[in-house]
């Protein structure tokens, strides 16, 4: 492609795509500077281009509008700029796009519809179909699940993660209150030793519980930086994506830490308040 200004070693790689008179009002992508291809200009469907943002930005032009461009080795003339919009999915970064009215290319109609009469719409576009093109089958889907398809092996990847993080820590939690059970069985003489000697159940469940929590914070910071390299990798895929903050970490490890206490804290609470006689008789 060529414009005025263009700097000939200067390469760029756009996206274009033909639509008709009404992709703009359809869609309700603004036209932010000139205007929109209009069925009442009959050179529209000759060489003229309308752009979005992201090609202005790559031609360097303040007002594009009127400008000589050449596409395909065809020169015509920038009659509108439309608003970035997104033609592909999230995983590709919005490009520059050329937009040409070409009607008699378009191949798939978009209707908009009112959501309240969406069988009554439907029925009225295939009876039209029907009288103008009965010779090809009348078939249509919903742009709102097309974009749902495209996102739903991310989503059952997150679905996947949740569950298996939910069994990974279902079974720690068991796994800790076996633990929990078996210390304090094992530590039944001292518990009752040390409350004969004064100590109080509150000193008592700490000592249970305090090797839980520090095992917990090793766990943590061995697996945090982990999980911070193997989430990196995965949103790289994204061209837009969230950022990993601090602050998902330092929920994490106290969302486990509160897990541990819950889950130990009973065993600890019930061996602190065993009457020291009957451990100590048992003994």
């Amino acid at each position: 492609m060529d414009w005025e200004g263009k700097d000939p070693n200067y390469e760029i790689i756009t996206s274009n795509n033909f639509v008709d008179y009404d992709f703009f009002k359809t869609f309700e992508t603004p036209i932010i500077e000139g205007r929109a291809f209009s069925n009442e200009i009959t050179s529209d469907t000759s060489w003229t281009f309308i752009i979005n943002e992201e090609m202005q930005k790559a031609m360097g032009i303040g007002n594009p509008i009127g400008k000589r461009f050449v596409y395909w080795q065809n020169s015509g003339t920038i009659i509108g700029v439309v608003k970035d919009f997104h033609y592909q999915t999230f995983l590709q970064k919005l490009g520059p796009l050329v937009l040409m009215c070409r009607p008699g290319e378009v191949n798939v109609a978009y209707v908009r519809v009112n959501p309240a009469g969406i069988d009554e719409s439907i029925q009225v576009i295939e009876n039209t179909w029907n009288k103008i093109n009965p010779n090809y089958p009348f078939e249509y889907s919903f742009m709102d699940e097309r974009i749902e398809r495209s996102f739903r092996s991310i989503s059952s990847f997150g679905n996947l993660v949740s569950a298996f993080s939910f069994f990974a820590i279902l079974i720690a939690c068991l796994g800790s209150f076996g633990l929990a059970s078996y210390m304090a069985e094992r530590k039944t003489k001292e518990i009752g030793i040390r409350k004969v000697l004064g100590a109080s159940s509150k000193s008592i469940v700490g000592l249970l519980t305090k090797e839980f929590i520090f095992l917990v914070l090793i766990s943590n910071i061995i697996a945090a930086p982990i999980i911070y390299l193997i989430m990196n990798k995965w949103l790289e895929k994204f061209a837009y994506k969230t950022t990993i903050s601090i602050d998902l970490f330092v929920l994490g490890i106290m969302m486990s830490i509160l897990l541990i206490l819950v889950t130990v804290g009973f065993q600890s609470i019930k061996a602190a308040n065993t009457n020291p006689v009957n451990t100590l008789r048992s003994e």
